[in-house]
This record gives structure tokens, sequence and C-alpha cells, in this order.
């Protein structure tokens, strides 16, 4: 599911606290927002999102006014020119369908007519999401009274056959007067509206305007979920994990009694199978939450003034008293002191325990929490020549083309593949067939032990699921039926299915298109075991390659 917001935030860079919030409580797929305040051709930036923008043209010098449109990065989007005077801007983006996003700003110092909206509006790709801030009241959408700019939109709402999104909240509240009205509308074209929920996020309070969270669900789509299993290697039992898998592989009569090469998948299978059993016991898994950016400043005291803000707004909206409506301003001037002088805090902790003794790995960390994490999130759509594709399957099968394609000897020329298989048959690289030969001879425990010493215990695991500190940790009975395993592919020139199976992740290369299918490189994650024996094999043949001449002293 993505998500819009829209917000009336009255200055990009005096609310672009209460922004970064917004983006990492709601962790919103766009962002449409009125009255940014820039100066013309100003850059604003923020982290993880593409900005569009569109500054008010009147007075150069003078930062009023304006309009943006800010999409995640892992969204393909382009700009669709608007011919209007207006204060607006659209562009086109892809989830799992295309969908237009206008944003608007209607002053109310502006007089605008029926033919300039609806020219905006033809202007409009199907299907299309219409927001802003547009000044205009009417009873209709919450407004205590009904005036002529209201009365515009609600015939072009009827003529054009729109949908109002707009439940009735209020989504502005006039501090000054103590009033409340809903001048931030939402529209949408009929064909996606029934996909679409609206709400008023009183949470954010700094600007006269709350910010707006619409909900885009999508047809016929199974929603990915965000949450994963890990292992709880927080306070492992490795004593029990231990006597689990001593008992259960001493009871196993296949991986006791001498090892069949014919029989490989079953015992990898079991051998495999004790020990994840024996983890789910011992170690138990538990649900990793997506992590939000980091906001190092915010406190339980800014939480508490939030929640007194609101119940103050609530009794406010119901009693409309003006001990109320003081008691109001009251909550909410004290929430912004606490929350800026809780801001402050916390940079001059952070920057104070910075000294010339920090190591720069905790000093690097520091500076990550002041700039904000930059995700690399998963574009929802990936592209190759004319063709898009929007769903995971068609996504995977779309890099899985290209990269065994970029891995194909076609990619060479034809006197290039010749000249290397000439090579390879004329100077053969053969290896000792005597049994004695240190290349032939069987894997040892302390090779084995020496290639798991050298492993890094954070690298991520293959599709069975097992570390490398879960080997580290098997009982002395568990090794030696390893070896027994590692030894019977070894001599007997056999490989079990499982470990041929491998979990490609698409890395994106540098300063490349994140939506193109050619800007991917993969990686392989394989199955530990496997690579543990990988480890070992690849030492016995640097060492005979080395003692036979075969490498130069010049290769790196």
């Amino acid at each position: 599911m993505n998500s819009l917001i829209q917000w009336n935030l009255n200055g990009f860079y005096s609310k672009i606290i209460d922004l970064k919030l917004l983006v990492n409580n709601l962790k919103p797929s766009i962002i449409c927002l009125q009255e940014t305040n820039l100066k013309t051709n100003h850059n604003a930036t923020v982290n993880n999102y593409q900005g569009y923008f569109k500054e008010r043209q009147t007075n150069p010098n003078r930062a009023s006014g304006g309009v943006a449109i800010l999409v995640k990065n892992n969204i393909k989007s382009s700009p669709i020119p608007i011919n209007s005077e207006l204060e607006v801007i659209a562009t086109r983006i892809q989830l799992h369908h295309e969908i237009t996003i206008c944003n608007i700003y209607l002053p109310d110092s502006i007089i605008f007519s029926y033919q300039q909206i609806t020219n905006i509006i033809k202007q409009l790709p199907s299907p299309y999401i219409l927001v802003g801030d547009f000044n205009s009241r009417n009873t209709n959408w919450g407004c205590n009274h009904t005036d002529p700019r209201g009365k515009i939109i609600e015939k072009i709402i009827d003529d054009e056959n729109i949908t109002l999104l707009n439940n009735g909240t209020f989504t502005r509240h006039n501090s000054s007067k103590g009033t409340f009205s809903a001048i931030d509308l939402s529209l949408a074209s009929p064909s996606i509206s029934p996909y679409l929920s609206w709400e008023v996020k009183t949470d954010y309070f700094n600007s006269d305007h709350w910010p707006i969270l619409i909900k885009i669900h999508h047809r016929n789509s199974l929603q990915t979920p965000y949450n994963t299993n890990k292992w709880n290697l927080r306070n492992p039992n490795w004593t029990l994990y231990s006597d689990i898998i001593d008992k259960t592989m001493s009871e196993n009569q296949i991986l006791n009694n001498e090892l069949n090469k014919d029989d490989i998948d079953t015992i990898v299978k079991q051998f495999t199978s004790i020990i994840t059993e024996a983890a789910h016991k011992s170690i138990g898994k538990t649900i990793i939450h997506p992590k939000k950016t980091p906001v190092p400043w915010w406190s339980k005291d800014c939480n508490n003034a939030i929640k007194n803000y609101k119940k103050a707004l609530n009794r406010y909206k119901k009693t409309k008293t003006i001990p109320d409506h003081i008691n109001l301003k009251k909550a909410k001037a004290l929430s912004r002191r606490i929350i800026k002088h809780q801001k402050a805090e916390s940079w001059k902790k952070l920057i104070n325990d910075l000294t010339p003794n920090t190591p720069i790995k905790e000093a690097w960390k520091k500076i990550r929490l002041i700039e904000g994490i930059k995700f690399n999130d998963t574009p929802q759509t990936l592209s190759k020549g004319d063709k898009t594709y929007f769903s995971s399957l068609e996504k995977a099968e779309a890099l899985a083309e290209i990269f065994e394609k970029n891995s194909s000897d076609e990619n060479y020329s034809p006197e290039f593949r010749n000249s290397k298989s000439k090579n390879e048959t004329d100077n053969p690289i053969t290896f000792s067939k005597e049994e004695n030969h240190p290349i032939n001879l069987p894997i040892n425990v302390q090779e084995l032990y020496d290639a798991l010493y050298k492993c890094n215990l954070k690298n991520s695991t293959g599709h069975d699921e097992i570390p490398y500190i879960f080997i580290k940790q098997l009982p002395i009975n568990a090794i030696s039926i390893l070896l027994k395993i590692y030894n019977l592919i070894w001599e007997k020139r056999t490989f079990p299915s499982s470990w041929k199976i491998a979990i490609i992740i698409p890395i994106l290369k540098p300063n490349k298109d994140r939506h193109e299918v050619t800007s991917y490189r993969p990686i392989s994650l394989i199955c530990t075991l496997s690579k543990l024996l990988e480890k070992i094999v690849s030492k016995r043949l640097y060492w005979t390659l080395k003692q036979t001449n075969f490498i130069s002293d010049q290769q790196f």
C-alpha cells in the first residue's frame, strides 16, 4: 500500500522539523506541499525523495506561496507540464499502475474562475488525484458556510464527475480567531477513488493547517509484509542448542552409518533440519520491524506534549468556549517550546560527545544521525526499453533475464572466445592423481575450523537460514558428521541439489537509474554450509596452483 500526504506547511524550512517527523512516522510515498515559501530556482531537498517544485513568480526576491510534490526515490516519476497561471504542479507516477498527482494552491488573494480550474483538470491524464489548499468554503465538505469560491469548486466537482474525498473533518485551525475550517480539498477521478482512504492528522500542528493522509490501496494486489522473522541472537541458549543437536544426531541412523553419495540430498536435508529445529527450540525467532529514520532529539516529553495538545484540541472542538480556546493555544505553544528545547539540547549533547578520542566508527554514526539515513527502497516499477514491469514476478523475471545475458559468453567477441578456448586446450591445468597428494587428501577437521574461524559471523544466510554462528556452536559429533559429508562430496564428486539454489539480490550500480533493469548487478546468497566447503577447497586450489606456477607473482 502507498500513501500520499498533502499539507499547507506555510514555509518549507520553518517547518522542516515537522516535515521530517511526518516522513519518519507516516512514510508517505508522495508528499504534496503548499506554501513552500521558496525563492525562485531554489533547490530544496528531502532525503530519499525526488522533488518537483513550482515557486511563485510575482516577486522573485520574496519567498512566498509555491507548491511542491515529493516522490520517493523507489517510485518512477516524471513531471507533467501544466499550462496555467495558477500555482499548480503535476507529476505522473508508476505504482501498480500509472497515476497522475496534481497539487494546487489557491490563496485568498487571487480570484480564480471556473474555466481556469477545468482547464487544469483537462490536462491531467486519468486516473488522477488532485489535492491542495483551495481556500474555498462550502458546507458540503465541512465548512460553516459556503462562499462564491466554494460554489465554483462544487460546480466543477459535479460537472466533471469528480469524487470529493473529504469527509467533513476540519483541516485548518485559525488560532487567532479560534475558528475551524475545511479548505484543504482532496479530489480524485472516479476510477481510482474507491481505492483511496482519507484522514486528517492532527499530531502535526506547527502550521495552521493539518496534514492529510490519503492511503492508496492497490487493486488486485497482495501487500508485501514489511516485517521479517530473524533468529533472536541477543540471548541464545547455546548449551541447550548443542545438547539438542548432540542427542538428535546421535540417534539418526542415516547420519551415523556409512554415507552413500546417492543419498546426498537426504543426508544434507536431515543434517540441516536438525540444526534449524534445535535453533527454533533454543533460540527462536523474533519479528524485525522496519527501522524508522532516527530522530535523535525526540523524547517522551515530546510525545506527552503532543498528547496534551490533542486533548485540548478535542475539548475545544466540543465546547467552543474562550477558556478552552486559551488552553488550546497554551498547549500548542508549550508543545512547540518543548520540542524546540529538546532538539537544541540533543544537538548540544551529540556534538559535545565528539572528542579527538572518539572512535571513527562512533563519529560517523553520530554524523549519520544528524543527516538522516538514506534508504534504498526496492523500486515499485522497473523498465526495459518501452516495457514497464509492475508485479514482483515480472520484475524478478526481467532481472533474471538481464543477469543471465550479462553472464553469457556471447558478450565476448568470437575472436576472444576462440583464443580463450585454444589457450585452455593448449595449456591445460593438470592435477596430480596420487592419493597422497595434498589436494587429494580427505578434508580434515583442522581445515574445517581454520575456514570457519575466518568466516564473518554477520554474513547473510542462504535459503536454509543457517548463519555461521550456528556452525561454530555445533557439538563435536555434529562437526564430525559435517566433515563426513564434506569428504563424501569431495571424494565421490557429488553435490547436494539444495546447495545449488541461491537467493539473488539485485544491487543498484553507482549513479544509475534505479528504475532501469540494466542498472543492477546481482549478488548471490548461498547456504553457509556450502560456502564453508568452498572456502576449504579454494584454499587447497590456490596452494596447488601456486606450487605449479599457474598463478603469476603479479596476480592480485
